[in-house]
């Protein structure tokens, strides 16, 4: 997908499940349960989609998502499901040119403000330019 210059590529990085009760707010859940059918713990399935961009500056991979740091117990809790994950997605697309120092990847706002703050924090996460 093409943006002005920029070049978009929606990447998939595997599905958790959250609390549909708590993703749709008010809306009543015969309505939204049509469209995100509930588990029997009442969870949705949500996918995890980081977007490639490409510029005439490089590769930047915006990523919001979860991390590799969660428990088993935080897995199973969030229904985490990493079989098909970022690594499958940019194997065929960019893989060997995110690991060129010229790639930015930007993390979640939160995390790249604490990895500001907090030295050590989530600042291997980060590649800046």
């Amino acid at each position: 997908m093409q943006f002005g210059d920029l070049e978009l590529t929606p990447l998939f990085d595997g599905y958790l499940r959250l609390d549909g009760g708590a993703m749709f707010g008010t809306v009543p859940k015969p309505l939204w349960q049509k469209r995100a059918p509930a588990d029997d713990k009442n969870r949705i399935t949500l996918a995890m989609r980081p977007l490639l961009v490409r510029s005439a500056a490089g590769l930047m991979l915006i990523d919001a998502g979860i991390g590799d740091k969660m428990d088993e117990k935080s897995t199973t809790i969030y229904g985490i499901d990493r079989s098909r994950n970022l690594d499958h997605a940019l194997a065929p697309i960019a893989k060997p040119a995110m690991r060129q120092p010229s790639t930015r990847r930007c993390g979640s706002c939160r995390m790249i403000s604490r990895s500001l703050q907090v030295p050590g924090s989530d600042s291997s996460a980060l590649i800046t330019r």
